[in-house]
């Protein structure tokens, strides 16, 4: 499907980071996600859609979380990884039942990734730290100004690694 340049881009204003949608077809959508140094997005899933990515510049790093359960008041962490774009792998998250955030930890670098998701994206549901869904996100609207000319990023020194277990998200 072609779509105008005012409907390729999504800006989510509360977390600072973009998405640019580069082809939406039936059975999958292929975005590009920016995050600029030291943003990300909130706990969030990706409805009924899975995804492959693969991260084209810098690093990001993501949480993995589980709906309160019985006693349990908050989400419980489940796991942490790492993606850095000299690894060369291509990456799956499968589970449609998985709650994630993603953030770029670098103070001073930006970071790129490709996800395809399958089937289209077309909402997602944004979680309290309690695990209620509180939005109910459409994935794309009106245009605002994004990254422009990414080769811009290249020769970027990212001397700043960090734990990451010191950042809360």
């Amino acid at each position: 499907n072609s779509l105008s340049s005012s409907e390729t881009v999504w800006f989510n204003s509360f977390n600072s980071y973009n998405r640019k949608l580069l082809l939406q077809e039936e059975k999958f959508t292929l975005l590009m996600l920016i995050f600029p140094p030291r943003k990300g997005n909130k706990v969030h899933d990706h409805g009924s859609s899975s995804c492959v990515f693969k991260v084209l510049k810098g690093k990001l790093f993501e949480r993995q979380y589980h709906k309160p359960r019985g006693e349990q008041k908050t989400l419980v962490r489940k796991g942490q990884i790492t993606y850095r774009s000299k690894d060369g792998d291509l990456n799956v998250s499968s589970a449609t039942n998985t709650l994630h955030s993603v953030r770029n930890l670098s103070r001073r670098k930006t970071a790129v990734s490709l996800v395809l998701y399958y089937p289209p994206l077309t909402e997602c549901h944004i979680y309290d730290n309690s695990g209620n869904a509180f939005v109910r996100q459409p994935m794309f609207g009106k245009a605002v100004p994004t990254v422009h000319d990414l080769h811009r990023l290249d020769g970027e020194n990212d001397d700043d690694a960090e734990e990451v277990e010191d950042h809360e998200m």
